[in-house]
């Protein structure tokens, strides 16, 4: 290639002066303003260009009407009316028309409950009403550890309500019932004269409990009606009652052992600590799961689609009833 001699004109040069720029030189210190052809030719396209957009993003956010029988819906998926229906009758034992606002406002109530545990707990099993049943225990069992009491709470729960701890008198004791009174004065009879008491009620008490041996296990006062616990509590261990009148039939009992009144050691209340406060752990970790979707608005219920007057605690804005 030959190369052009130094000062040389330009190819330009031979072909005429070169063409103007796009745009005009700026002059310096003069201010950066467009000229009026290229406002011409790009102010149009960016003024629809922005229309466009803010129309595309207004259809974006455009919810679709969810389906006429939809009457709420958690996180953007619909609770179907006839679901609510099959829930309340299986509850109520009657149709939502034949019930009082109230009573089905209260089980709407439960039933949203429900459904968002079924939801949180991704249970579909094919059967929503067995789903609903089995999410809470699923939940707190994903929980572990997290909800079980520890000692030290156990021991502090102790401590604050000694008052819980008491136990009255308590007797633990066997009976055998009779639909007659001669039969009755029998087993008493016999039971006195040192017949196994167990194997009499067995075979001769029409209780429920006589294949227990008659037990009932330990009970208290105020536990059964002050007749029976009048003979009861002034029996020895061991002893049988005299033959007693009930609603339908005769009553004998044993008292087997009794126990006075007592405060109960930690040791012996702890199970039954450890339970309530287990109890109470889940009602909160569960409440907080509705809670939670309310405050984030993941459930939307159409108060307006219910076939009855909504009261409850889910009104739309977050009212109570």
């Amino acid at each position: 290639m030959t190369r052009r001699p130094r000062g040389s004109p330009s190819r330009l040069d031979r072909f005429g002066a070169p063409p103007k720029p796009f745009l005009d030189p700026i002059p310096p210190g003069s201010r950066l303003v467009a000229p009026d052809r290229v406002r011409n030719q790009f102010g149009d396209r960016w003024l629809w260009g922005a229309i466009l957009l803010v129309a595309f993003a207004a259809a974006c956010a455009r919810r679709p009407a969810p389906p006429i029988d939809t009457i709420a819906e958690i996180d953007g998926r619909p609770v179907m009316l006839r679901s609510f229906r099959t829930f309340f009758e299986s509850n109520a034992g009657r149709p939502i028309a034949e019930s009082q606002p109230a009573v089905v406002s209260g089980l709407f109530d439960e039933f949203l409950k429900e459904e968002i545990w079924r939801r949180e707990a991704r249970l579909d099993t094919g059967d929503d009403n067995v789903d609903r049943r089995e999410a809470p225990g699923a939940l707190v069992a994903r929980r572990g550890d997290a909800l079980r009491p520890s000692d030290a709470e156990v021991a502090e729960e102790y401590d604050r309500h000694p008052e819980r701890w008491t136990r009255p008198e308590e007797a633990r004791v066997a009976r055998i019932f009779a639909r007659a009174r001669p039969e009755a004065e029998r087993a008493r009879a016999r039971a006195a004269s040192g017949s196994d008491f167990g194997e009499l009620a067995r075979t001769v008490s029409k209780a429920p409990d006589a294949a227990r041996g008659g037990a009932l296990g330990w009970v208290q006062r105020g536990d059964l009606p002050s007749e029976f616990e009048a003979a009861i509590f002034r029996l020895k261990p061991g002893e049988v009652s005299p033959v007693i009148a009930a609603e339908e039939g005769f009553l004998v009992f044993k008292l087997i052992d009794r126990r006075p009144a007592r405060t109960l050691s930690r040791e012996e209340a702890a199970p039954e600590i450890r339970g309530r406060l287990a109890r109470e752990k889940a009602d909160r970790y569960l409440g907080g799961i509705v809670d939670a979707a309310r405050r984030e608005g993941r459930l939307r219920v159409y108060s307006d689609r219910l076939p009855f007057v909504y009261t409850g605690s889910f009104l739309p804005g977050g009212k109570e009833s």
